[in-house]
């Protein structure tokens, strides 16, 4: 009797032994999987916080690069007043924008992440300042008027940072994974991981765990970093837009004041050479002020700023208005200048009228620069029309140069020309076709360009517009009297105020002038004008002042019947919108003096 549990322990122990093997299998294979698990966490808890790092950096980068490429464009913007007034306090501000320019270049390419952060940003955006930096160097080494020599403080520092910028860009190249990296421990772990016991089970438990609890830990640390870099940017954002729309209207009112100063000169009695330079200054004048309100344009543009106006328009004149602009120019060139509208078009439109002369005018401007003889041709055809929109295809076509695939691909990126020798020396910032890109698309269309080297150019765009109701032209000059009567001026600029007068005496009317809407109301109210003021021609400055003179001069009976008559700085925003209702008429500058009779 005392052998029977004998024998049963000898029966069940195999049993007991396969039940322990499979237990240890069984625990291994648990901990082989909690192992595999707790790796591929790990591995990609580690690419995700890489990623994340380089992300942080990346957009860091992206912000030190724009305020590069701001700097950048306050020593254009700086070098340009230079070659304008001859102050060297715009050079050395011009050298010095540049200097901090270089200097954070340096060391971007400085740090431990420059491949991978230069591998993040945008191409176009390397080329675009690269490009932009050549042109503007060549044009000031150039020979000709504003070149100031390759041995100039200014040229040396345009020089150093294009070169600071090809050995950031050099270090772009497309990040690299090795599959073989992320195999190894796979095969390793396969090794080992069949002898895995339970404790080690729950080790890898443990650890998986608290790997889970850093990888949640870092991600809201890189994301809050994300945060705060993207913050940073868009208050850098604010304040550059701020900083160059203040730029631009302290360079805008001198320039005006050049142009309508020039104007006034060429009707006086010139000889040939005294009549070559003042076009000569009036024409550098008019070339400067443009590339001030392209730039303040793409400012907004960036900003999502820009507005639209919806009134109703002519097609057929918005378009004569634009080719007669160039027709002059062209004739010079040997050029013919050509527009057809198909007869299928409708032309009594609801939309932006001016914008779509900007879009028409750049085109054309681009057309002009690249065709040395031959012809330009303006067509419009309807695509499509229903009962509420109409849209129209646009295409300008000419026999000019032409121009390679390569050159193309780019073209509408923002700063960049063609990259020859021909496109710098035409001039331009790069701008128009990147304007005319954004505008067509809050116009409801798209824009493309087909060209051949040797046979020419044609771009075409597509716009939507609403259909309008015929309103027919004014009878009326905006400052035709009506009898006896005269004309107050309010200027707070002595300049504005003598062009204004200037152009009122030159069609015998009389006038007289104030600074500002306050004095003109103090002075009706001492004595009485010897004629009464029909009109009341108001120049805002500073932006934004034309409704706040309105309601101070409805004050004064003396003024109550006057039509009032704002000169302003191109605007599309709401405000310009309001002074379209609130005035007689609304004049944007640089004046000419077909806009008053």
């Amino acid at each position: 009797m005392k052998g029977l549990p004998r024998r049963t322990d000898r029966a069940n122990r195999p049993r007991n032994q396969r039940f322990l093997v499979q237990l240890g299998i069984g625990f291994s294979l648990v901990g082989a999987l909690l192992l595999l698990l707790g790796f591929l966490l790990h591995f990609g808890s580690s690419t995700a916080a890489s990623r994340s790092r380089r992300a942080v950096e990346a957009a860091s980068a992206q912000e030190a690069l724009g305020t590069i490429g701001h700097r950048i464009r306050a020593a254009e913007l700086a070098r340009l007043a230079f070659r304008a007034t001859g102050d060297p306090a715009f050079a050395e501000a011009g050298a010095a924008e540049l200097a901090a320019a270089s200097d954070r270049l340096v060391q971007l390419r400085q740090t431990a992440a420059a491949p991978h952060v230069a591998a993040a940003l945008p191409g176009p955006m390397l080329d675009g300042l690269r490009n932009y930096l050549q042109s503007a160097r060549a044009d000031l080494e150039s020979p000709g008027p504003g070149g100031v020599g390759a041995d100039d403080p200014i040229a040396r520092n345009y020089a150093e940072t294009a070169a600071a910028l090809d050995a950031f860009a050099a270090g772009r190249r497309p990040e690299e994974t090795d599959g073989a990296e992320a195999i190894a421990p796979l095969a390793t772990a396969a090794r080992w991981a069949p002898y895995a016991i339970a404790p080690l089970g729950l080790l890898l438990l443990a650890g998986l765990f608290l790997r889970v609890l850093r990888y949640h830990r870092s991600r809201r640390s890189y994301e809050s970093e994300l945060a705060q870099a993207r913050d940073a940017a868009l208050e850098s954002v604010r304040l550059k837009a701020m900083f160059l729309a203040n730029v631009s209207h302290e360079l805008r009112t001198p320039m005006n004041g050049v142009i309508g100063m020039s104007g006034m000169l060429l009707e006086t009695q010139l000889d040939g050479r005294q009549r070559e330079f003042t076009e000569t200054i009036r024409s550098c004048a008019m070339g400067l002020l443009s590339i001030v309100n392209d730039l303040l344009d793409f400012a907004k543009m960036e900003a999502g700023k820009v507005r639209f106006e919806h009134r109703d328009f002519d097609l057929q004149t918005t378009l004569e208005s634009a080719v007669r602009f160039f027709s002059e120019q062209a004739r010079r060139k040997d050029v013919v200048l050509d527009l057809t509208v198909s007869r299928l078009v409708l032309t009594t439109l609801r939309g932006d009228p001016g914008r779509l002369r900007q879009i028409i005018s750049n085109l054309l401007n681009n057309a002009l620069k690249f065709t040395p003889s031959g012809s330009i041709r303006v067509e419009v055809d309807r695509l499509s029309e229903d009962s509420r929109e109409v849209e129209l295809r646009f295409r300008i076509t000419d026999t000019g140069e032409g121009m390679t695939e390569e050159t193309q691909r780019n073209l509408f990126q923002p700063f960049h020309q063609a990259n020859d020798p021909d496109s710098r020396k035409k001039g331009g910032t790069g701008l128009g076709l990147a304007i005319c890109k954004l505008l067509v698309e809050q116009m409801g269309g798209g824009i493309q360009i087909r060209s051949t080297p040797g046979q020419g150019t044609t771009v075409e765009f597509t716009a939507r517009f609403a259909r309008g109701v015929k309103v027919e032209d004014l009878e009326v000059p905006i400052l035709q009297l009506d009898g006896e009567g005269m004309i107050l001026v309010i200027s707070p600029s002595t300049t504005g105020r003598r062009a204004l007068g200037r152009i009122l005496e030159n069609w015998n009317i009389r006038w007289e002038g104030s600074a500002t809407a306050e004095t003109a109301v103090a002075w009706l109210e001492g004595a009485p004008p010897p004629q009464p003021i029909k009109i009341v021609l108001i120049e805002e400055e500073p932006p934004g002042s034309g409704l706040r003179s309105l309601e101070t001069l409805r004050k004064s009976p003396a003024l109550a019947a006057a039509r009032t008559v704002l000169l302003a700085a191109p605007d599309k925003s709401r405000r310009a919108a309001e002074n379209r209702t609130r005035f007689f008429a609304v004049i944007e500058r640089p004046l000419h003096q077909s806009d008053l009779f």
